[in-house]
């Protein structure tokens, strides 16, 4: 057994190494925390750079990131990344130049042309011609609205009601409704809101009404139900019906059904305008069988 004074030794070395055990784990914890502090103080600024690329749009074309309190390594990657987003301005502006130049350029020989169907004496000639125009007119319009809505972004969003924008729509509409023997009716909840860009919204929507509207039958009727938790819309309509395996595939650019279905005045641009529009919003549209036959279109907000 060992002797008193050995036990003595014994316990001071034994806190001797509890010691600097403790020195050791206490010298460990600061370096670490030094080590997370100095790591979070040199992410900051590359948070801030995150939160500056998340703000630009095409709204915001001009926007440009800032190097400002950077590491000197990063400076020449916010370079090239400002030099990038100095090209894609250039191509934005190039693309909305020439859509302007377009609507510009096509507007005049169409109201011309509308003229001179004026002179035509058959009235079913006449008819028919300038059926075949508004069809142009509608087609030429929705490819602008396919392309701006390609380029809309989520920085010109704003809180929108839901009703009140299917209201407006529905007393636009309500006329080309009646002139083809059908009718509009609106229904569901009158307080839904979302966040989104007005203006494309009312082109999405609209263009969901009027294929509807093309596809059913005379005397019959069209319902916009305004939809909550999620928010949206679903579009109701009393027509054919569509298959299954073309549900998926009808949003497609130029996809106007199946070969048998050809006849339509449809130009396979507006549902995927629709498309364009909900993708830029984070929101989701289908399609949806009627109970008692014809569609549902149903366009909804993530919550």
């Amino acid at each position: 057994y060992p002797s008193v004074s050995e036990k003595t030794k014994l316990q001071q070395l034994y806190h001797e190494v509890v010691e600097e055990i403790i020195w050791v784990l206490l010298g460990i914890i600061v370096i670490v925390s030094s080590a997370m502090l100095a790591a979070k103080r040199a992410l900051t600024p590359l948070k801030n750079i995150v939160k500056q690329a998340q703000n630009i749009g095409p709204s915001d074309i001009d926007k440009r990131l800032s190097s400002a309190r950077l590491p000197a390594e990063i400076t020449p990657l916010i370079k090239a990344v400002n030099g990038a987003f100095d090209r894609l301005e250039k191509g934005y502006q190039a693309q909305r130049d020439f859509s302007s130049n377009v609507a510009h350029e096509i507007r005049t020989p169409m109201a011309v042309l509308r003229s001179s169907i004026e002179a035509i004496e058959s009235p079913a000639l006449k008819e028919s011609i300038s059926e075949d125009v508004r069809c142009l007119d509608r087609m030429f319009e929705q490819l602008i609205d396919l392309s701006r809505a390609d380029a809309l972004g989520k920085t010109s969003h704003e809180d929108i009601n839901l009703h009140h924008l299917v209201i407006d729509l529905a007393t636009d509409l309500g006329t080309e409704a009646i002139r083809t023997g059908k009718s509009l009716a609106v229904t569901g909840h009158t307080k839904s809101h979302a966040m989104g860009n007005k203006g494309h919204l009312a082109i999405a929507l609209s263009n969901l009404i009027r294929n509807a509207l093309i596809y059913s039958p005379k005397g019959t009727e069209v319902e916009i139900e305004v939809l909550t938790n999620p928010a949206g819309w679903k579009i109701k309509d009393r027509g054919a019906g569509i298959e299954d395996i073309l549900k998926p595939v009808l949003f497609d650019r130029f996809n106007r059904g199946s070969a048998t279905n050809q006849s339509t005045k449809g130009s396979g641009i507006g549902l995927a305008i629709v498309k364009s529009v909900a993708d830029a919003h984070g929101a989701q549209v289908h399609i949806l069988d009627r109970v008692g036959g014809g569609s549902e279109f149903v366009f909804t907000f993530s919550i």
